[in-house]
């Protein structure tokens, strides 16, 4: 393992370290190639660090503690930042996405897999109204504890989106994440939300593609394990 592609690789595969297959000394290595390529890095990621009694390379594990970003105080689970976010919009130039009622769209930079999503934005019928819960990095357990701690992730009606865009035919509502305080990226713009078609039309950051799915992180989560599994 000596390039950025591949210690990226490692760590989607390797959630933790030792596990499945994967040893701490190469989770190590893994971890200190993304810190050492920030610069390079597009993304950000999220690492799961063994616990300080496993702590062999002592040096060089703290070294990956302080080029990490705390989510949790005393949590395993930290994230490594790029050295370089873009906080302006540029619209993609691919077709905009159309997401429907149950269905839920993953938000996550060009390349990368759904479960490096920046958001999970989801359209959910709850007593005959469509709520639109905006998950903020849906796939980190630790950072879901951190918001339900700080009220939750954004939950909206849409039809309190239609209204606000029927006032305004040339509004566009963004969907956008603070990383970590640290900036406001722009992943999307709403440009289109009908109560009547039960759906909202999402346009894309140039650097960023979108994942529809019908199921929750978890799921995906399970449904990645397994398939690794299989091919084994």
């Amino acid at each position: 393992m000596e390039t950025l592609v591949e210690a990226l690789r490692y760590l989607e595969e390797h959630q933790k370290p030792g596990v499945p297959t994967g040893t701490a000394a190469d989770y190590l290595q893994a971890c200190t190639i993304v810190i050492d390529n920030r610069l390079n890095l597009g993304h950000v990621v999220f690492v799961n660090l063994p616990p300080l009694s496993c702590w062999q390379n002592r040096d060089q594990w703290e070294f990956v503690l302080a080029e990490s970003t705390e989510i949790l105080p005393r949590s395993l689970e930290r994230a490594i930042l790029p050295e370089v976010m873009r906080e302006s919009f540029v619209a993609s130039q691919l077709p905009a996405i159309t997401v429907g009622c149950g269905q839920r769209l993953y938000l996550h930079p060009v390349g990368t897999p759904i479960t490096s999503s920046y958001v999970g934005l989801a359209l959910i019928d709850h007593e005959g109204d469509t709520l639109m819960p905006s998950v903020k990095f849906p796939f980190s357990p630790t950072y879901q504890t951190l918001i339900a701690g700080k009220g939750g992730n954004e939950l909206l009606r849409l039809s309190a989106v239609a209204d606000a865009m029927a006032d305004d035919p040339t509004a566009a509502i963004g969907i956008g994440v603070v990383v970590f305080d640290r900036v406001m990226l722009q992943l999307g713009r709403i440009i289109e939300a009908s109560v009547a078609k039960g759906s909202i039309v999402v346009v894309l950051d140039v650097a960023f593609e979108g994942t529809l799915s019908n199921q929750r992180p978890s799921q995906i989560v399970d449904d990645l394990a397994a398939r690794r599994q299989s091919l084994r």
